[in-house]
């Protein structure tokens, strides 16, 4: 099978090449070109078929972005009404302003508790209460109910795993769902990006 790697510096060409849906000028070359029925005479059964997949295809891709970014939109308005749920954080400020189940997770992580016992970071100070001082990563509960079940490559360590928990979980809990933990942890990964650039994701304003 041949393949070409192509390297993208332009964050729009990336989006052209990725998502080629949201481009004007693909979607004009789709619409004029592949799915224009004036064309459909030149083709023969087998090819109709062919062009009839490919518009399948293609509006099962856009109809997938379209719910993206609806559920998107949705978690975005979640996060004006000040409702606390887990969602995906995608900004500094986001880190800094988390609601506190997901200031809860943040903190979760291994190298933003070790900072935090090493009182490096603010820790979200009075907005945060930690429950279980000096415990960190598999000793730690937030981490295992995060981690349950889900691929990781341990701090430190060069090949990934997949942890089973088998503990009850506290009064008032839940086992949380894949897109949930992929939020948590997306949101995590940025926090650990931000402190490794010197700033503090946990900063209280």
């Amino acid at each position: 099978m041949d393949f070409k790697i192509v390297e993208v510096h332009d964050p729009l060409m990336y989006d052209r090449l990725a998502y080629p849906q949201h481009d004007n000028a693909s979607r004009s070359w789709f619409q004029s070109t592949l799915f224009n029925e004036a064309h459909s005479y030149k083709l023969n059964e087998m090819g109709k078929k062919f062009v009839a997949q490919c518009r399948s295809i293609y509006d099962s891709i856009s109809d997938s972005v379209r719910l993206a970014g609806i559920n998107h939109a949705i978690k975005l308005l979640d996060r004006v009404a000040d409702r606390d749920e887990i969602y995906e954080i995608d900004s500094y400020d986001g880190l800094v302003d988390a609601s506190p189940i997901m200031r809860r997770f943040i903190m979760a992580a291994e190298d933003i508790r070790l900072a935090f016992q090493k009182q490096r970071i603010d820790g979200y100070g009075d907005n945060y209460v930690d429950t279980e001082p000096g415990a960190v990563g598999n000793d730690h509960y937030d981490f295992r109910l995060v981690n349950q079940g889900m691929l990781r490559v341990p701090m430190g360590g060069d090949n990934a795993v997949v942890s089973e928990y088998c503990e009850e979980l506290y009064v008032g809990d839940r086992h949380l769902s894949v897109h949930e933990k992929n939020d948590i942890l997306t949101s995590q990964s940025l926090a650990s990006y931000y402190l490794s650039k010197g700033f503090d994701p946990t900063r209280v304003r």
